[in-house]
């Protein structure tokens, strides 16, 4: 509390163990009954090639201000061997995402006051893993992401990935919710990859593992489209 600017540097990685909470305002407000206090400003950059966190973590980082989360220098650590099922949420006024979050098989939560943005740059890498136990293999599931601006927009860069797939398990989710009436574009450029593969034994029936979701609520799809091809391009 009391900073306009704070920026974090890491050059490896930011993680997180257990249950954590960051979160970076300029100003504290009115107290008001029933939900303590408010707070306002405080921009928060954090630089890091990778951000990700130990299994089963649950890391909040909040803004009042804008949010950004990028990388200076090339990654260094594999983006496979991150842990699985932790959880990740990010929140700020514009939130712009310019690196890879690694959380295999887990939870990634970002949410704006305004713009939401994935720039070419940004990598969301919650695929299943392969995982070795002596000489046997087992798989675990596609994570989940949710994508939600408040008033403004959200918008996925091409060249940025969303990876939700997984083999010989199920595929992830996605949700991207942008329903502001003075914006509400929710513009989809990047790649989604939701695939899965392999088939489980349901009571003697070999049924395929389901392949991944997308859900979009929206103002409007893309930018000065029609509806119908705006449609036909994710497709």
């Amino acid at each position: 509390l009391g900073f306009a600017d704070v920026r974090l540097t890491a050059s490896e990685r930011v993680t997180a163990n257990q249950k954590g909470s960051l979160s970076v305002y300029q100003s504290q407000g009115a107290y008001e009954a029933g939900k303590g206090y408010a707070y306002s400003g405080g921009n928060l950059s954090i630089d890091a090639p990778l951000v990700t966190g130990a299994a089963g973590s649950v890391n909040r980082i909040t803004a009042g201000g804008d949010l950004r989360v990028s990388a200076s220098v090339p990654a260094t650590t594999p983006v496979a061997a991150a842990a699985l099922g932790a959880e990740l949420r990010l929140a700020g006024r514009d939130v712009i995402v310019d690196t890879t979050l690694a959380l295999p098989s887990g939870k990634l939560v970002i949410t704006a006051d305004k713009d939401l943005t994935l720039t070419g740059r940004a990598q969301l890498d919650l695929a299943g893993r392969k995982i070795g136990f002596n000489d046997v293999s087992r798989y675990s599931w596609g994570g989940d992401v949710t994508l939600e601006s408040l008033v403004g927009n959200v918008r996925q860069a091409a060249g940025s990935v969303i990876d939700l797939s997984a083999q010989n398990n199920r595929a992830g989710t996605l949700k991207a919710l942008a329903l502001g009436d003075q914006a509400g574009v929710v513009d989809l450029q990047g790649a989604i990859r939701g695939g899965s593969t392999g088939r489980y034994d349901a009571g003697g029936t070999l049924v395929p593992y389901l392949a991944g979701g997308v859900e979009i609520r929206a103002q409007h799809l893309g930018d000065g489209a029609a509806l119908d091809s705006q449609f036909a391009s994710l497709n």
